[in-house]
């Protein structure tokens, strides 16, 4: 609860400030660590996925028999 206090004699409107709260430092522990490669994991296999992609629709004279 926020009350206001008067100032006494001498001192300074900056005593009477309330600071602000830290904020929680953020632990990285196994699981931060696990999710981290699985991201990188999956960036590097779609990476790859759409360049197979791309040199297999950019093949030239591919026709289907039939």
């Amino acid at each position: 609860m926020n009350t206001k206090q008067p100032l006494s004699e001498g001192q300074s409107p900056e005593a009477h400030l309330e600071q602000p709260a830290s904020a929680p430092e953020v632990e990285h522990g196994p699981t931060t660590t696990f999710f981290a490669v699985g991201i990188v994991i999956n960036i590097v296999l779609v990476t790859a996925y759409f360049i197979w992609a791309v040199k297999q629709w950019s093949k030239p004279g591919q026709k289907k028999k039939g």
